[in-house]
């Protein structure tokens, strides 16, 4: 009996190692190391109309995040966005805020025709969306888009799997 199972995880070792390599050998070499940077807080102001029917201000309360670029041989850049973000939504007219922490990663992949994909996952406040996320919105969980045009401000093709909130609404009176 003992043998057998040796032999099996001997099998599936060897199966295993021969379908890496194969994987390694047919994905494109990567130009250079990736480039890490970096992001420093920011500020926004957004008019009334633009993503509420009123004016927002956005300020970065804490920013403790990485960019990360990496460029294939093939043209292809991919994009990475981690760390810890916590910002201050502001309703411009009234002065209500709410303070979330919106530390979710960001994958992007640019191809070199300008089409590409990308995927938000955990929780991360995004705006200038077409229908559903139309305006400023929270998200939790993951939002993906495929963008032939590589306009990723409106995507051809918008999912979500989760939970959607207006920020817009918190901020109403």
């Amino acid at each position: 009996m003992k043998v057998g199972f040796n032999r099996q995880v001997r099998k599936g070792l060897l199966a295993g190692g021969l379908l890496l390599a194969l994987l390694l050998m047919a994905t494109p070499a990567i130009a250079d190391p990736p480039t890490i940077e970096p992001l420093e807080p920011e500020d926004r102001h957004f008019a009334a109309g633009e993503v509420c029917p009123f004016a927002v201000d956005i300020h970065d309360v804490t920013e403790n995040g990485r960019f990360m670029t990496l460029v294939k041989d093939d043209g292809q850049e991919m994009h990475l966005i981690t760390g810890t973000l916590v910002t201050q939504f502001t309703n411009a007219d009234t002065g209500k805020s709410v303070t979330l922490n919106v530390s979710g990663t960001y994958h992007k992949v640019a191809n070199p025709d300008g089409s590409g994909h990308a995927r938000l996952t955990g929780r991360n406040a995004i705006w200038l969306f077409p229908e559903p996320l139309q305006g400023l919105s929270l998200i939790k969980g993951r939002l993906d888009w495929y963008d032939a045009s590589g306009d990723v401000v409106i995507p051809e093709t918008l999912t979500v799997n989760g939970t959607v909130t207006s920020i817009c609404d918190m901020l109403a009176d």
